[in-house]
């Protein structure tokens, strides 16, 4: 086995990791643990390691909403918890607080799940093209969502 097919075979092992969490996650409605939604994006990062060096800052900016979510979910279990908890306090949009970076951390996971779309639909798509429709909230199908904050953090080299 070549090092390019042990790299593959290991990113589809993480590929299929992530959906399995995601979906598990997802059918608890608005009871999502904190510390499985982290658990579920700590998967995602090693992804922006292939992306190439574009979205290195990105993937920085990913780690740093993410551990601000971590040390949430040592004193709020869910991730409503943080929300209600930052609502309470007028904190819900400030920037850098739990509940924004919440917000930013799913929109990037919608940017990854569009630019991974459009790579797969086409033997031919070049990541920078792809990553200017996932920008742009096109997706490869139809019905696919738009991603404004995500495009924000694409057009901007990935501060969010």
């Amino acid at each position: 086995m070549t090092a390019g097919t042990m790299q593959q075979s290991a990113s589809n092992s993480s590929l299929h990791q992530l959906a399995t969490q995601m979906r598990n996650t997802s059918k608890k409605g608005p009871n999502i643990a904190t510390r499985e939604f982290v658990e579920c994006c700590d998967t995602i990062l090693p992804f922006f390691d292939h992306l190439g060096p574009v979205f290195h800052v990105a993937r920085g900016e990913f780690q740093q909403k993410l551990d601000s979510l971590k040390t949430q979910s040592l004193q709020k279990p869910l991730l409503v918890d943080i929300v209600e908890a930052d609502r309470r306090a007028n904190q819900a949009t400030v920037k850098n607080s739990a509940t924004r970076n919440l917000h930013r951390l799913s929109a990037a996971i919608l940017f990854v799940k569009l630019l991974f779309e459009r790579l797969l639909s086409s033997a031919h798509a070049a990541a920078a093209e792809a990553a200017a429709a996932a920008a742009a909230g096109k997706g490869a199908g139809p019905g696919a969502a738009a991603a404004p904050a995500a495009g924000a953090a694409a057009s901007n080299g990935g501060a969010a």
